[in-house]
């Protein structure tokens, strides 16, 4: 039996948790998740803008990812 993954307090800007919150929001709606390209399409940022948030995302387990290489895609993580 797997127990729940524990939050993990990750400190970032405000503007980095400002981004983070539209990409949660973004990956709420899709059930199937967002490759990276349609991701920084939802939210209109930077490559680099995005590319922080995400890191920071994924180290806070708020988001979290599937597949690998040409696969990748980006979901909202249930448990957070």
């Amino acid at each position: 039996m797997s127990r729940p993954a524990e939050a993990v307090v990750v400190e970032v800007s405000v503007e980095t948790a400002a981004l983070l919150t539209r990409i949660g929001a973004a990956l709420d709606k899709e059930k199937d998740g967002l490759s990276l390209g349609d991701l920084r399409a939802a939210v209109g940022v930077s490559t680099e803008d995005l590319r922080l948030a995400i890191e920071a995302g994924l180290r806070a387990k708020a988001i979290r990812r599937t597949g690998s290489h040409n696969t990748l895609r980006y979901l909202s993580n249930p448990h957070r």
